[in-house]
Parts: C-alpha cells; sequence; structure tokens
C-alpha cells in the first residue's frame, strides 16, 4: 500500500510519505477496532476521531487525515482496489496528494469472514 499511495504522489510530481511507526500502531488499532467491533466508520462508537487519538499520544501537527477502506477482495487484488477506491473519490484522493503531507501509518485487520480492513493515518511534519 505504501508503494502504491508514493507511486500517485510521484505521478503526480509530490513528494514520497515517509512511514512514521508512531502512525502505524495508529492505524493497525484504528482497524483492528473496527473489525473486532463491528463498525465502519471515521468516529468510533464512543464518537472518537482519528484527531483524539493523534492528540491523546502526543502527536501534533497542522495537517493530519485519515483514509478508511474495506473490502472482502482476496489479497492479491485487495491494495488496487482500494487504491483505486481512493483515487476515484474527492475526498480520500485529497489525502493522497495533500502536499502538506509528510508522513503515514498503515494498517490492515482481516475478520475470519476475509473482510479487510484498511486505516492510513497522514500527518504533515516540519
Amino acid at each position: 500500500m505504501w508503494e502504491a499511495i508514493n507511486g500517485e504522489r510521484a505521478n503526480a510530481g509530490l513528494p514520497l510519505l515517509a512511514i512514521d511507526g508512531r502512525l502505524v500502531v495508529l492505524a493497525r488499532e484504528r482497524s483492528n477496532d473496527m473489525m473486532t467491533r463491528g463498525y465502519f466508520s471515521h468516529t468510533t462508537p464512543e464518537g472518537k476521531m482519528i484527531f483524539d487519538s493523534l492528540d491523546s499520544r502526543g502527536i501534533y501537527s497542522p495537517y493530519a487525515g485519515e483514509n478508511l477502506a474495506r473490502t472482502n477482495s482476496e489479497a492479491n487484488q485487495a491494495v488496487q482496489l482500494v487504491l483505486s477506491g481512493f483515487m476515484n473519490s474527492s475526498t480520500h484522493r485529497k489525502n493522497v496528494l495533500n502536499s502538506h503531507y509528510t508522513h503515514l501509518g498503515i494498517g490492515e485487520a482481516t475478520s475470519p469472514e476475509g473482510m479487510k480492513y484498511f486505516t492510513l493515518v497522514f500527518i504533515g511534519l516540519p
């Protein structure tokens, strides 16, 4: 997924995103939470959003965003389908191609039934 996102950025003449381990942990937790509790939303059942999670971990950035996706496609097709969905959605595309973003965390969780939940967390650091 990271290579695919950075491929889109390179094609648009934008700097590549670096992986941030803190964001990877957060993105994995978000994907696992949605999978485990059976919801799909930028807002948890308790009303928390990604910005709340970033703040609670002391991750501060003037620029932050989140892309979510889910698919029950085969693993070898999932990344391309998810990326295609992101690039065909104006709001998701804006996150992928936001010039203010510098770092990315990616999380994936797969349910026993084969549903894959993807979370991408973007931030911009100086």
